[in-house]
């Protein structure tokens, strides 16, 4: 089986992070979860976050995934298509992204339905925490198991990369005010995770804003591919 127990490796140094709530504070662990870092003071920590979305996903629990989402931005969906080119998808909730998923008839027509399949074989009570400096590595040579946290590369570009790249193809001019946005939702990602399974590596990419972590990125894409 492809499926193994993975670890979860956090870089160390986050602002924010440093301070901790008493073990009364702690928010109780439920279906196995394990929450052995310190918890910041902050409205939602990183640590916390990446595991309320790995549960939401696993659970397929559209209401406690768009806690996650910002409002305003969305989350941007990056995937492969046939020839050179990529796909960003936009969705302003998660019920398009999970039905999206659940009508693809295979893993290759929508790489979220490997990843699916991928959470609900892991036993979410194997997850481990540990502090690991992964600065700058390339998620496409990532190929070990498990997630695996880095700090963010200071440049992104892949949505306005993508965005030009189609805009070129079909002879579309460049709307100044979309790249600019795609330019903004990028720069201000903090925080990366690398998920593999020892034969595929996917991205996410995380925002903090008043406090508050979100989901911004998910780039799909094989990178074996």
């Amino acid at each position: 089986m492809r499926f193994l127990f993975f670890a979860l490796i956090v870089t160390i140094g986050l602002s924010g992070c440093a301070s901790t709530e008493s073990e009364s504070e702690q928010p109780e662990q439920t279906d196995g979860l394990q929450n052995e870092m310190p918890v910041s003071r902050s409205t939602s920590t990183f640590e916390n976050t990446l595991q309320a979305v790995i549960k939401a996903m696993k659970n397929q629990d559209e209401a406690a995934l768009d806690e996650y989402i910002d409002i305003e931005n969305g989350l941007f969906f990056v995937e492969s298509t046939q020839g050179a080119y990529s796909e960003c998808l936009n969705y302003e909730s998660s019920a398009k992204l999970f039905l999206y998923s659940s009508e693809a008839s295979e893993y290759e027509v929508n790489p979220l339905k490997y990843l699916l399949d991928y959470f609900n074989n892991v036993d979410m009570a194997e997850f481990e925490i540990v502090e690991e400096d992964l600065f700058g590595r390339e998620a496409c040579n990532f190929q070990e198991k498990g997630f695996f946290l880095d700090s963010n590369e200071a440049d992104v570009k892949m949505l306005t990369d993508i965005y030009q790249m189609n805009a070129e193809r079909d002879g579309l001019d460049i709307e100044p005010n979309e790249l600019l946005k795609l330019g903004d939702t990028q720069n201000a990602v903090i925080k990366t995770v690398f998920i593999g399974d020892g034969e595929v590596t996917y991205t996410f990419y995380f925002t903090e804003k008043n406090n508050k972590w979100t989901l911004t990125i998910m780039d799909m894409r094989d990178c074996d591919t």
